[in-house]
């Protein structure tokens, strides 16, 4: 945070802390790895680790694009209209928890639909 002092120090931090996040992904701890495997019974913690790679690296890019853009960001939330800015988050973060339901609606669906013909 001290490197990138002059832009936006709220939100390069809340950046840095989501990239860090994912540190518990990786070997040889990989707690999150090791308590998931366990959750859903997996012997093989690396399997279930295999399938967190590509949501962990979105994770991080979209944590760099935040730090990349985080003067943009900072001039954004400080505008005057903080009523409706709030509005449009809390209507996309309801949006996005639309997209992720229906497409795991739909993955059980397939599941469950190979599942009966086999």
């Amino acid at each position: 945070v001290l490197s990138l002092l002059g832009t936006s120090e709220i939100i390069v931090a809340s950046s840095l802390s989501l990239i860090a996040a994912m540190g518990d992904l990786m070997p040889p701890t990989a707690l999150a790895g090791l308590f998931a495997a366990k959750v859903v019974g997996q012997p093989n913690y690396i399997r279930v680790l295999k399938q967190c790679l590509a949501p962990a690296a979105l994770t991080i890019a979209v944590g760099i694009g935040y730090i990349a853009t985080a003067s943009f960001w900072d001039r954004l939330l400080r505008t005057q209209n903080t009523v409706a800015l709030a509005g449009g988050g809390v209507g996309f973060i309801a949006a996005v928890a639309v997209v992720v339901l229906g497409l795991d609606q739909w993955a059980r669906r397939g599941r469950n639909a190979s599942e009966v013909t086999s």
